[in-house]
Parts: C-alpha cells; sequence; structure tokens
C-alpha cells in the first residue's frame, strides 16, 4: 500500500504543476519542484493550502482541464462559503456509485450480504444533487426547475456524450435500485415514508438524523419496522453514548465514515469500531499543530488531507478544518493495517474556547450531553469569553429538572470554575433538523 501511495502521490504532485497555473504558482512560491515530492513526509515542505487560497483564483486556473469536461459539486458552506468541486468522470462514478465503497464497507464490517443491497441516505432537503440528478423519475425537483434545466445533468455529466443516451437511463435504473435518497426539510417523520417502503440493507446519515429517526421510532413504537444491516454515519462527530443508544433502539451496529465532497470518502470504521482506516490508495492524512508539525498518535491536531486520485481538481496539503487525532494503540485486532483516524473532534471553528485555557470540542459536548439520563434536547452557547448559557428545549414535553442541573454541573467541571454556566427553558416551538449543540463565542 505505501508503495502505491508513494506513486500516486509523486504522479499528482507533477500533474497538478504541469497543468494548474494555481498549483504551478504554489509550487514556485514555495521554491519546491514537483519531482521532489516523493513520500508522504516530503510534502511538510509545501504551505497548507484552505478553501479561501482556492477561491482567490478564478477556478480555470485551479483546474487541469476544462470545467465542462468535469463532474461538479459544491461545499456544504459549513464554515466559510461554498465552493465549487469538479471531479473526473472516472472518480464520480464510483463515488456515487459507491461499487468499490460498498466491497470495502463489507469487508471491513465482516457483513456477509450481497453486494446488492440497498443503500438510503438521509438528507437535508436537497432538491438538486447528484443522486437527484440520476433519477430517471426525479420527484425531488419542481416542474419549474425540470423545465428549466435538464434533469439528467449531472448524470449526463458522468456518463459523458453518447454514453449518456445510450446507456444513461440503464444505469439510472440500476443505480435507483440500489441506492436512494430520503430528503427532509422540517421533520424527522417527513422520511419515515421511504425508510418504511424502500426497506433499505443499509441507511446513511448524519449521527444527529439517525438520534431523531431513533426517537421518533421509540415514540411510534416503529423501531421493529426498520432493520437495516447496519447504519453508516459521516458528516457529524460521533459520540458513543449517543451511538449506544441508536444501536439500542434499532438492534444493529453504527458505523462512522469521514470525508467531505473535496476528498470524498477519506477512511471509514471495520468491526472493531475502535477508529477509522485511513484509505491510503486515495489520500494521505496528516494530523498537525497550530504550526504545521506533525503531532504524535494521540494527540488532536488539525486534519489536512492530500487527494491522490482526482486529476481534475487536484487538492494537495488541503485544511479540511476538522480536529482529530490518529490512534496510538497499535495494529487493529481486526487484521486491517492501514492507519487509524482514531476520533474526528469536530469543526476546529466550533470549539469553545475560554480564558483559563479549557477547551472543549464539539463531539466532547455532545458526549456530556448524550451520558445524562433524561436530558432533553440542549444548546450550549458561549455568550462571552466566560460565560455559557444552556437552552432546554423541553417542547411541551414533561423531563427531570434534575438532569439539567447534573448537565449544568458536569459542563461546569469540563469548563472550569471561572465560566459562569446558567440554564433556561426555552419555550415550546419546532427545532430546526439542521441544529447545532454547541455554539463558541463569535468575539462579537
Amino acid at each position: 500500500m505505501k508503495s502505491v501511495q508513494r506513486r500516486k502521490l509523486a504522479a499528482i504532485v507533477v500533474y497538478a504543476y504541469s497543468r494548474s497555473r494555481f498549483w504551478r504558482d504554489w509550487f514556485d512560491n514555495a521554491k519546491v519542484v514537483p519531482t521532489e515530492i516523493q513520500n508522504p513526509g516530503d510534502l511538510q515542505r509545501l504551505p497548507l493550502c484552505a478553501k479561501k487560497d482556492l477561491l482567490s483564483r478564478p477556478v480555470e486556473e485551479r483546474l487541469t482541464r476544462e470545467p465542462e469536461g468535469c463532474v461538479r459539486f459544491s461545499t456544504s458552506g459549513t464554515t466559510g462559503p461554498p465552493m465549487p468541486v469538479y471531479l473526473e468522470r472516472s472518480v464520480a462514478r464510483n463515488y456515487k456509485l459507491r461499487v468499490p465503497t460498498r466491497l470495502r464497507y463489507q469487508y471491513w464490517a465482516r457483513d456477509t450480504e450481497s453486494v446488492f443491497f440497498k443503500d438510503l441516505q438521509i438528507a437535508f432537503a436537497r432538491t438538486s444533487s447528484l443522486d437527484s440528478g440520476m433519477r430517471e423519475d426525479s420527484t425531488r425537483t419542481s416542474r419549474k426547475e425540470e423545465r428549466e434545466e435538464d434533469p439528467h445533468r449531472v448524470r449526463n455529466q458522468i456518463l459523458g456524450g453518447t454514453r449518456s443516451r445510450l446507456v444513461g437511463p440503464i444505469v439510472s435504473r440500476f443505480h435507483n435500485r440500489l441506492c436512494s435518497t430520503a430528503n427532509m426539510s422540517e421533520d424527522i417523520s417527513e422520511v419515515l415514508p421511504a425508510v418504511l417502503e424502500y426497506r433499505p440493507g443499509v441507511i446513511e446519515g448524519a449521527i444527529s438524523y439517525l438520534r431523531l429517526l431513533a426517537d421518533y421510532a421509540t415514540e411510534k413504537r416503529l423501531s421493529d419496522h426498520i432493520r437495516p444491516a447496519r447504519f453508516i454515519t459521516a458528516g457529524e462527530p460521533v459520540d458513543e453514548p449517543n451511538r449506544a443508544y441508536i444501536e439500542s433502539v434499532f438492534r444493529t451496529n453504527v458505523y462512522q465514515a469521514y470525508g467531505c465532497n473535496e476528498t470524498g470518502l477519506v477512511s471509514f470504521e471495520c468491526v472493531e469500531k475502535k477508529g477509522m482506516h485511513v484509505i491510503e490508495d486515495t489520500v494521505i492524512l496528516e494530523v498537525l499543530d497550530k504550526e504545521g508539525n506533525p503531532v504524535p498518535p494521540g494527540e488532536t491536531g488539525e486534519i489536512v488531507a492530500t487527494g491522490l486520485v482526482n486529476k481534475a481538481m487536484p487538492l494537495i496539503r488541503y485544511r479540511l478544518g476538522d480536529m482529530g487525532y490518529m490512534s496510538s494503540d497499535g495494529p487493529c485486532s481486526c487484521g486491517i493495517t492501514l492507519p487509524m483516524l482514531r476520533s474526528v473532534e469536530g469543526r476546529a471553528a466550533h470549539y469553545m474556547h475560554f480564558p483559563n485555557g479549557q477547551q472543549i470540542s464539539p463531539k466532547r459536548m455532545l458526549t456530556l450531553m448524550h451520558s445524562i439520563a433524561g436530558l432533553p434536547r440542549c444548546q450550549a452557547v458561549q455568550d462571552a469569553p466566560e460565560s455559557v448559557a444552556v437552552r432546554v428545549f423541553a417542547q411541551g414535553k414533561p423531563f427531570p429538572r434534575s438532569s439539567v442541573d447534573e448537565f449544568v454541573s458536569v459542563l461546569q467541571k469540563e469548563a472550569g470554575g471561572s465560566v459562569k454556566i446558567s440554564s433556561s427553558i426555552m419555550p415550546a416551538q419546532r427545532l430546526a433538523v439542521k441544529f447545532s449543540a454547541s455554539v463558541p463565542f463569535s468575539g462579537q
């Protein structure tokens, strides 16, 4: 694997330098010759690259080919403005049809069901996406959108020209049979018909969506009717109390994956669930301190990725914006020798930092919340450098007041005695599906 990784790294840096104006200037400004980058350690000679660096240049300078020949996606815009991401067709096919991913998941999770299991993704109100673009009978776009835009635009980009007209309908039907998306805009109940009718073997979604599904299934006594072989979650930090709760409701495993639109899948868990194995033949992962130096396993740092497969829009030492740490436990007992990303703690921009030096990651905040029995949905808002307001959303339902007092107590210990922690019961209201449980001080 290491030799494959080195070969792909050497190839992509030379390709990026020779075909992209952005990367040619990036290497020249750093006074680095592309052929000098032969090993992952050589990357440290280059500066880190952030989204803002890429957005500062025209898209044509960031790419190695014409945009029209690529498949276009976009980052979510969770931190900063959205950024268009361009993929080669072959990369986009693997990325969205997920055949290699399916095989790896099955092997790593030791599953025995057919590779042709149904996969349902729970997403937030996306009316235009690759999945919907590949559907022959897309119902996720309005009639006006269908008139104004080819409903198979992305599918056509992936397959390309004549092939799209000839085999596009076949690919779409095959894709729709194996992969579907259930969108919601206001409430998790919106996805229930799709979950119950589609009867997926795998359900994918952010951990907060799976939590809402578990709560709703428990309340409506539907958990026996939702029986996927496993859940896969990505996009948010996974805290163990939350994972254990979802697994207890549906009596199946929840596996964590990590990746983004820019790089695709970076890592995911094996059956041991003690960390996420890094897919080293597609990405090089670094975990760095504030000065950009590698941190030892077990120590939290900034996650930086170098993609090895998408030549259309190369990303070299790209800052993903997340914090995490590698496993220090040695080889995994599952037998897979790939290194493990032990934990993703959440977005660096979402950490709470206090003047006393204490800090709380998004994952740690969720762990504290979900460790307390009976605690309603809460939001911890750092409204001043040394003050956190806990908002409790009981939504008109009874709950033990002692659970809130217990949470305030554990949060006080976590933040330190100099930090003021207050709590208040918010009036009954409909909470948004996309909901942040931890809001750091903005400085405004």
